[in-house]
């Protein structure tokens, strides 16, 4: 806690002041930080005991963060076709991005009016009442984050699906919430010596964890927004991001080892 302020409060600033930039712009920065946000709110909540987002909050939560992941998910396939370096198969990656690109603006239309509708409203209404309930409360949280977060790691990677592809994207999304946990006990004023290192390591290995199985998981949504869209030349681009994304799964796996 710095300056009176607890983490719980500190995390429910973060999500208005992101839902704010956002309903200014829905730009793929923006976008990318609204859902931030409130997956750092979520993973301090539970640290806190609270379970997650209050129902009435993550009711009125739904949509927007439906939209924003429809928008956010195009974001990422175009940035990776853009690295994509391919020579004979450019005609059928030209015609992959754009229409990616259609489809982009198409969900950024669709976000952009639930961002005017009075359910954005109800949002941050509830944020306020959120933070103002949290004012003046102890944090509550763990004398250790980020071995809870360990915990917690290890419980979602010990299940018998947690090696099957369905399995491997619940973990994928259990390791970055986890991440956000361990950075509370970075951030706290009692992270030094080693409980900080401890922190620290823990939230070094959930973090390239995340990030190998991060990739497998794109480039798998990539190579499936490419087959949906065929297109003449695709069978070699198709093939391309077979590999890739087999590739990409391999480098997850040995990671999920190594962690």
């Amino acid at each position: 806690m710095k300056d009176g302020v607890t983490e719980p409060v500190r995390a429910v600033r973060r999500v208005e002041r992101s839902l704010s930039q956002l309903r200014q712009e829905s730009s793929p920065r923006n976008v990318h930080h609204f859902r931030t946000s409130v997956r750092r709110l979520e993973a301090v909540l539970e640290l806190a005991g609270d379970g997650g987002l209050p129902p009435k909050l993550a009711k009125a939560m739904r949509k927007l963060w439906r939209r924003t992941g429809n928008v956010r998910d195009y974001d990422v396939q175009l940035g990776l076709l853009r690295e994509l370096q391919l020579g004979p198969e450019l005609p059928a990656k030209r015609g992959l991005q754009q229409w990616l690109e259609e489809r982009r603006g198409r969900r950024q239309h669709k976000l952009e009016q639930v961002l005017e509708q009075e359910a954005a409203q109800e949002l941050r209404l509830r944020l306020q009442r959120l933070r103002r309930e949290w004012q003046g409360r102890p944090a509550g949280l763990p004398a250790s984050p980020a071995a809870e977060a360990l915990r917690s790691y290890f419980e979602a990677a010990r299940a018998p699906e947690a090696l099957e592809p369905a399995g491997l994207h619940a973990l994928r999304k259990r390791a970055k919430q986890l991440r956000y946990m361990a950075e509370v006990e970075r951030r706290s004023p009692g992270a030094r010596g080693e409980a900080g290192e401890t922190g620290r390591a823990v939230e070094s290995g959930l973090r390239r964890l995340q990030a190998a199985l991060g990739a497998w998981h794109d480039w798998a949504e990539l190579s499936d927004a490419a087959a949906a869209h065929g297109g003449a030349g695709a069978v070699a681009l198709q093939a391309a991001l077979r590999n890739l994304t087999g590739a990409k799964l391999q480098q997850a796996l040995r990671e999920r080892a190594a962690v």
